[in-house]
């Protein structure tokens, strides 16, 4: 499975123009190996919307993008002042409180991605430390579930929270403790964090 990273600066008068193209993607449901979109506005940056695709591969993701991708993108250019694209292979899943890591991220009221560029010769560690660490702190918090994206030095961190409020106490009173144990400075060069209030109506999903 891979992942598809989208990232946008829309500005304040194109924020409706925006929304109203991200529905049109509704027609992903109906591409094979497709898997689920979901995506919102960040919490914090009123003019960053953040939109999380899954595929079942990429020969799939491939086959849609040299096809129907183009139309449907076109249609969106223009609400948008810059796009910044990250596809990565599935790295490690975080079992939380939903049954499997598609639904906990399909289900959330809040999904939490963190872009992070890693220090050279860092990724095995990285990996261990969101396996042996991050994971089980999360799930004990109250995650829904989540799961990491990694290709080299690139990684991309999706977690799904029931609420804002469980995340919220999530961050409050877990996360300080818990960053320093992991000691995300010997891994992490730099990293782009979103709390995305989810939209229902950018939410494609195929029916089972």
């Amino acid at each position: 499975m891979i992942a598809k990273l989208i990232e946008c600066r829309v500005p304040e008068t194109q924020r409706a123009a925006f929304d109203a193209a991200q529905r049109g993607w509704s027609v992903l449901a109906a591409e094979r190996g497709f898997v689920m979109q979901i995506g919102g506005w960040d919490a914090r940056s009123s003019d960053v919307a953040i939109i999380l695709g899954l595929w079942k591969s990429v020969a799939a993701y491939d086959v849609f993008m040299s096809g129907p991708h183009d139309a449907v993108a076109g249609r969106q250019t223009a609400t948008y002042e810059r796009i910044d694209v990250t596809v990565l292979p599935l790295s490690l899943e975080m079992p939380g409180l939903a049954n499997d890591v598609i639904s906990a991220l399909r289900d959330a009221a809040l999904l939490r991605v963190a872009r992070c560029e890693l220090i050279p010769g860092r990724s095995r560690h990285f990996d261990r430390v969101q396996q042996l660490h991050w994971a089980s702190v999360m799930e004990e918090a109250g995650m829904l579930g989540g799961a990491m994206w990694r290709s080299g030095d690139v990684a991309i961190v999706t977690t799904g929270w029931p609420s804002v409020d469980v995340h919220e106490r999530y961050a409050r009173e877990v996360l300080p403790e818990a960053r320093e144990e992991a000691e995300v400075e010997r891994d992490v060069a730099e990293t782009r964090g979103y709390g995305v209030r989810t939209e229902a109506t950018w939410r494609v999903v195929v029916e089972e």
